[in-house]
């Protein structure tokens, strides 16, 4: 199965938290399952523009990037990031 990390549950993994329940440690120690958390990654990937910081639009850049997936978005500031992903509403 593939499950998607909440960051802070990532994070409580990484330390090995005791706020995680065993059913979550049973999901995260599975092998079997693929654990996602690469979209928070990519957004520190990204480059930073002073008239560009909304943490909402750059996680779905990064999420479009990553996946290569496009961006519908009538927002000029979104279109620098990649010319044929992001595409003009």
């Amino acid at each position: 199965m593939r499950v998607l990390l909440d960051t802070h549950i990532a994070l409580w993994a990484a330390e090995g938290a005791p706020q995680l329940s065993s059913a979550a440690i049973d999901l995260i120690e599975d092998p079997a399952n693929t654990l996602l958390v690469e979209h928070a990654e990519a957004v520190a990937a990204l480059p930073f523009h002073d008239d560009h910081a909304d943490p909402f639009d750059r996680i779905m850049i990064a999420q479009a990037l990553h996946e290569g997936i496009a961006l519908l978005s009538a927002d000029p500031k979104v279109w620098r990031y990649h010319p044929t992903l992001m595409i003009r509403a």
